[in-house]
C-alpha cells in the first residue's frame, strides 16, 4: 500500500510581496506551526538577514546536485520524523531565477513530485507597482551576472523594458510553465494585498490567527533620497566590499530621513510600457483566477 506523500508548499515570492515578513513569521512559529502539522524545516536554512530557504535557488544555479538532493532527503525525513503532513519551503529566488534554471535544474525540480504533492504558492503583486518596486530592489542591489539591471544608474523608463524585467512581468508564463513541471493545477496563485500578507497566509494554510504572529515591515522600501544616493554610489563602479557598507548606510539614513521625501511613483511612461507588457497575463489571471486589479488603479 502506498503512503500518502506529504504536501510541499514551495512558496516562491514574488519579491516585493512580504515575503521576508512571511519567513520571519513562520521561523519564529516553527514551534507552533507544527502543532497545525505544518513543518518549516531549518534545513540549510539562510544563515543572512531572511530565513529562507535559498539553497533551492542556489543549488540549482550551481548544478549542485548532491547537496540537493541531501537537503530534499533531509525536508522528507523532518516531516516524516515530526508527523507533518505539510511542509512549507519558501524562497523568493525560485520566482527570480526559474527562467535562469538549466534543463537539468528544471528537472531537478520537477523531481520533488517524487517525494512530495507540490503545490507552487505564489503572490501576484499589481504589475505597475510591483515593477516599480523590483526597479527599486535592483537599484539597491550589488551588480550580479544574472540580473543586469542591479546596481543600474539609469531611470525605470530606460530600463523597465528590459528583458529582467519584461520576462518577470510576464505572470501568465510563469503559472504555466511551472504546472508544464509539477501538473495542472499545481500553482495556486494569490493577489497581493498591502500588510495583508499574513492574515492571507493564514487563510491559505488554515490557520487561526494565534499562529504567524506579526513580523512587521522588515524590507522597506526607499523613497525618493534613498533612490537617488543609490544612484550616486552606482556611478562609483566600486568594489563590492567596499559598496555594501555604503549601502547600508544610505538605506538605514532614509530609513530615518525618508519620511521627509517622497515616494518613488511611476511616471506615466513607466505605467504605458509596463501595462503594454502585462496585458496578456492581466487577461489570463482574471479569466482563470479571477484576479485583477481594476479596484487599485
Amino acid at each position: 500500500m502506498e503512503t500518502c506523500k506529504p504536501k510541499l508548499l514551495l512558496h516562491v515570492g514574488t519579491t516585493k510581496t512580504g515575503t521576508t515578513t512571511l519567513q520571519h513569521a513562520c521561523d519564529a512559529s516553527r514551534a507552533t506551526l507544527l502543532t497545525r502539522g505544518i513543518l518549516y524545516p531549518d534545513v540549510d536554512l539562510n544563515p543572512g538577514p531572511s530565513p529562507k530557504h535559498q539553497w533551492l535557488t542556489n543549488l540549482l544555479l550551481a548544478e549542485d546536485w548532491g547537496r540537493f538532493g541531501s537537503n530534499v532527503r533531509q525536508v522528507a525525513d523532518q516531516a516524516k520524523a515530526t508527523g507533518a503532513s505539510r511542509i512549507v519551503l519558501s524562497t523568493e529566488g525560485l520566482f527570480n531565477h526559474w527562467f535562469d534554471f538549466s534543463a537539468a535544474g528544471r528537472a531537478a525540480l520537477a523531481a520533488l513530485k517524487e517525494s512530495f504533492e507540490v503545490t507552487v504558492w505564489v503572490v501576484f503583486r499589481e504589475p505597475v507597482a510591483w515593477a516599480m518596486s523590483m526597479y527599486v530592489q535592483a537599484v539597491k542591489n550589488p551588480p550580479f551576472p544574472l540580473a543586469p539591471p542591479y546596481s543600474t544608474t539609469e531611470p525605470p523608463e530606460s530600463v523597465i523594458e528590459h528583458e529582467y524585467f519584461a520576462t518577470r512581468l510576464q505572470y501568465a508564463r510563469f503559472v504555466e510553465d511551472a504546472e508544464s513541471l509539477f501538473g495542472e493545477g499545481s500553482v495556486y496563485p494569490m493577489r497581493y494585498e498591502s500588510g495583508d500578507i499574513l492574515d492571507q497566509a493564514r487563510r491559505f494554510l488554515d490557520v487561526d490567527a494565534t499562529i504567524l504572529g506579526s513580523a512587521g515591515d522588515k524590507n522597506r522600501a526607499l523613497s525618493v533620497l534613498g533612490l537617488e544616493l543609490m544612484w550616486r554610489l552606482n556611478r562609483l563602479r566600486i568594489p563590492w566590499e567596499a559598496r555594501e557598507p555604503v549601502a547600508t548606510a544610505i538605506i538605514d539614513l532614509d530609513r530615518i530621513l525618508g519620511a521627509t521625501s517622497e515616494p518613488v511613483r511611476p511616471s506615466d511612461e513607466v505605467r504605458r510600457k509596463v501595462l503594454a507588457i502585462s496585458a496578456e497575463s492581466e487577461r489570463y489571471l482574471a479569466h482563470r483566477f479571477g484576479i485583477a486589479w481594476d479596484d487599485v488603479r
